[in-house]
This record gives structure tokens, sequence and C-alpha cells, in this order.
């Protein structure tokens, strides 16, 4: 559930244009060739990375092909994963919880375009953008990480889980402040999927495990899978999580509905099999078609957007290929689930430990290999870049040093758009990529010999605010540019300068610096723009809060340095 681990994969990613291309024969010809291969590779996979346990499945909407458990529940080996052996799955519980609100919608008890807060009328949240935000949230927007919120709340967030409940956490969302205006664009957080499986628990009046339990698990087979803490905390067969902090990781965590549930390969594999049959199983219609799509489509797509985020589900769109998934990672486990109703195929893979890519790494090579088999050995076309490079114009050079900057992306790091020899572009690693304008705001870079679109939102004066990411609709909000006039610095922010410790698990950790530059604070590389006396924003919407004696860092605690550790 953290932002710095893997949340989904897009299964197959690259793999497939069209069809219509040369092909030539497969060296798979049937799923044992694929399975044979992968009981050979996983094992010495995990003793590379040092994976404790691990486990996997195919399944087609026949059922399952192949299921397996690798390793051990704990590292001192006494106890085999089986395609039984629950594993905590982290964020790929937000696809669960986002199935069970299309169901109570599917039932008349929730609607996904009314305001939440006719549900839960004493929610509220600030916003530097508007009074009320709350009352434009939709559960639409919730689901879909699209109603501005941050991804930790200041109680039982991913560095501070002891003793937090769920109820409390989601109470404490009201305190945190909106990364963005309510529904203007994507950015993924824990905040939003929690906050609606408490509206469904809060409606239907029954503890938000035992909603899904019974209309979700039960009638799709799930009979070892559960939300319910003290259920988990009896099971016999499960994994434990392993990672490389001394800490040992809670099986508890507040996170329910974005993170909290445990489930097994076999399980899974029974979900998938009902994605593939369209919301049914055994012919028993668990869930309408329309609802499924609802789930399966991104909403407000833009026009060249291949990629992006549905319901609780993650979406790749190549042709009429429709690629679905959700990965999860967080508290010693890593993990992924995706499904391709074209391909009629899902593959699901859960580990006990981190440090680690399985979780993507084999479906990749699972579904590159049933690709293979299916279609023969494709080889891929290439674009035809002299059709892109005929829409190319020229822009003045003014205009162009003026989306010269630094460009913070949503989850962390940056993208650097510089000026060499006259002209504007980027330089990963010491290759610099010219920019090729297509209009005065839209353009693209040459990225392993494919195009990537960026489109920039300009001011009045043609200053670039952001730049967006047309086949994902990822935003890049402008941080800084080099001839930015200077800041007129406040003399009281002088105290808040200095070093400050991540308060993490109650322990300090990783530090941040807060520091004078060109006449703004800054927070490390990030320019801060005070909004109220001691509360900072990013350019991309993060809060640093230092109006108390106990200051926050994206709500999470941190504490300042003492001058002589500052070395």
């Amino acid at each position: 559930m953290k932002t710095k681990k893997v949340l989904f994969v897009f299964l197959f990613s690259t793999a497939f244009i069209s069809f219509s291309f040369a092909q030539n024969a497969s060296q798979y010809k049937s799923y044992s060739d694929i399975i044979r291969i992968m009981r050979d590779t996983i094992p010495k996979m995990m003793a590379e990375k040092n994976v404790s346990g691990l486990s996997v499945a195919i399944v087609d909407d026949n059922g399952i092909i192949w299921e397996e458990g690798f390793g051990f529940t704990t590292r001192d080996q006494k106890i085999p994963v089986t395609p039984f052996t629950n594993f905590s799955i982290q964020s790929m519980s937000k696809n669960f919880t986002a199935l069970a609100i299309l169901n109570s919608v599917q039932d008349g008890l929730l609607n996904l375009d009314k305001p939440i807060t006719e549900y839960i009328p004493w929610f509220t949240v600030n916003s530097r953008f508007e009074e009320q935000p709350e009352k434009k949230m939709t559960l639409r927007l919730l689901l879909s990480h699209r109603a501005g919120f941050t991804h930790e709340a200041p109680i039982g967030n991913n560095y501070d889980f002891y003793d937090k409940k769920f109820e409390d956490h989601v109470k404490s969302i009201s305190d945190t402040w909106l990364r963005f205006r309510v529904g203007e664009r994507y950015s993924y957080s824990n905040l939003g999927i929690d906050l609606a499986g408490f509206i469904l628990q809060q409606v239907s009046g029954i503890p938000f495990h035992q909603y899904v339990k019974e209309k979700i698990f039960n009638p799709i087979g799930m009979t070892e899978s559960s939300f319910d803490i003290e259920t988990i905390k009896k099971m016999e067969n499960r994994a434990i999580g392993h990672t490389s902090s001394p800490i040992k990781p809670p099986v508890e965590v507040p996170m329910l509905a974005a993170g909290g549930m445990y489930s097994n390969v076999h399980d899974l594999s029974l979900y998938i099999k009902f994605q593939l049959n369209n919301g049914s199983v055994n012919e028993n219609q668990i869930i309408k078609r329309e609802m499924l799509n609802e789930m399966l489509s991104i909403p407000n797509r833009k026009k060249n957007q291949t990629t992006g985020y549905a319901l609780g589900t993650a979406v790749t769109r190549r042709g009429k290929i429709n690629l679905f998934s959700h990965g999860g990672g967080g508290y010693g486990f890593l993990t992924n689930m995706s499904w391709c109703q074209e391909l009629n195929v899902g593959i699901v893979v859960l580990t006990n430990s981190t440090g680690h890519i399985l979780n993507v790494a084999i479906p990749e090579m699972i579904g590159n290999m049933i690709l293979e088999m299916k279609y023969g050995n494709v080889e891929q076309p290439k674009p035809d870049l002299s059709k892109i490079y005929k829409d190319v114009i020229q822009i003045d050079t003014s205009s162009q040093r003026k989306l010269v900057g630094q460009y913070l992306y949503n989850r962390a790091g940056y993208m650097l758009l510089e000026w060499q020899d006259g002209k504007m572009g980027i330089t990963p690693g010491d290759n610099f990529r010219p920019a090729n304008f297509v209009s005065e705001d839209e353009l693209f870079f040459i990225t392993a010999g494919v195009p990537l679109f960026y489109k920039f939102i300009l001011d009045e004066n043609k200053i670039p605010v952001t730049m967006i990411r047309e086949y994902d609709g990822e935003f890049l909000d402008l941080n800084d540019r080099p001839d930015e006039p200077s800041g007129n610095f406040k003399p009281e922010w002088e105290k808040y300068t200095g070093k400050y410790a991540l308060i993490i698990y109650g322990f300090p950790a990783e530090t941040r610096e807060v520091m004078k530059k060109n006449g703004y604070l800054y927070l490390d590389n990030m320019k801060l723009r005070e909004h109220l006396p001691g509360l900072f924003f990013t350019a991309h919407g993060e809060t640093l809060d230092l109006r108390t004696d106990k200051p926050t860092w994206k709500n999470v605690k941190i504490r300042k340095l003492p001058a002589e550790d500052k070395k």
C-alpha cells in the first residue's frame, strides 16, 4: 500500500498492437510446456532475490490450468507454501472493495454519482481550492482515485499503524488537505478507497468484512478469503511477511478496504474465472455486465489515453485488447493478479517478501509465453515515425524557453526539461532528446523508438502550470524554472530551516531538509508555497505542516533534528 511499491503490472504491456503481422511457429505447444519451464525457473528467481514463499496460478474461463506453491510460509522453512496458503494481498484489496461497492449499486443501496455527503453528512476535508469540496465527491471518484486526496491519513497510515482502528483512520481523513481539485486528475490514494468501504459499512449497517464475504466471496466460492482480522489471525496456513526492517510487520492494518484482505491463489483464480465469465459463476450472474463495464472503464479518458485506472482496476488497451490488473505491496508482501478477456487467461502471483519484482516479472514471462503459444512468435511492428514527424512544427525560441524547468511526477521523482544548442529537450542519461512540437502546447519525445506525447497547461503568460503525459494521463506539475524571479523570503521562515527525521513505526528514520533557496523555502528539491502561516504546499499538492510542535509531512509525523545533528 505504500507509494514506493509496485501497485499494478500491465500484463503483456507491450506485447501486442495487432495480430495481422508476420508470425513464426511457437516453441510452446501447450500450457504443459509453459508450466514445466516456470517450475524450473521460479525457484532460481526466488533464491536469487531471497524470496521466502511464492504461489502462482494460471486460469481461464473454464477453471484453473495451473496452481502451485514454492518455498515456505516463513524463513524457518517449516511449512511449505501451497495454492491454499493465504497471503496479505495488500492493494489488490482495492479491486474487491470496488466490486463490493458496485454490487451495492446493483442492489440499489448506493449510487456511484451521488455526493458522498448524502451517506456521511458529517464528512469534511480541507481544500485550498474551494469550500465544501466533499459535496462534489462521489463513489466513482473515490474508487478511481480522482477525488483529490493525498495518500496517507494522520491516523493509521503506512508509517504509524499500531493500535489504530479502521473507523478512526477514516475519520482522520477530515484533517487532511486535498492535493488537487475534486475530479481534476487521477492520484493514487488509500484514502478514497477506505472512505468508500466505510460508506458501504455505514449504509449497509453491517461490518465491511461481512458485507464482502456475503456478497462477493461466498457467491464466487472464495471460501478462504477474508477482510476480517479475527478470521485472518486464526488462519493456520498463513504466510508471514518479510522485510529488511528489524520491526516485524503487523497482521492488522487500519487501511482495511484499501489493503486489508488475505487470500490465496486458488481463491483468486476463481475470482479471475468469474471476471473472464463476465460476472457469472456456474451460469449464475453474480453481477451484471453493465456493472462490470463500469468497473473496467477509465473515467474521463483522454483522447489518446491507452493506460489508466478504472474503478479499483488498472487498465491497458492495445487496439481492441483489454488488459486488467492490480497489484499490491507492503508489510512484507508483493502481489499481483492480471487477466485478459481476449486471450481468455489470467495469472496470479503472491509472495511474502519484499525487495524484488517477481510479482511483475513472473506474470510478464508467463504472459509472453502464452501469447507465443496462441499466436506464434510475433515480430513487433515499429511505429512509422515519418508520419508522425510530418505534423512537427517550429516554435519560436522564447516560447520554448518558457517551458524549461523541473516538473514533479505525481508519486515521486521529476522530469527536467533543459535547454541545449538552441533547443528544449530532455536528457535521460547522457543522451539529449529534443522536443518535437505539433502545436504550441503539445510535443513528443522519442523514447526507445516510440513517441511519447505531452500536453502543457499554460497560464495567461504562456508559463506552464503542469503538463500531461497523454498515453496514461499522468500530470507533471512545474516545480521551478531556471530563470524564475527570486521570491520574498519571510524572516519568520528562518525558524523552519533545518533537517527533519520522518518518524516510521515510532522511530526517526529517513531525513528531509527544509532550506532557503532563491527567496523561497524548499523541502529537498521541492519548492514550497505558504498557504497559511506555517502551512506549506509543494507544486504537486503535498503538505508540509509546521504550525505546531508536532509537524507533519504528507500527514506523516516528522521531528526536527538538533543543529548538531545536521552534519
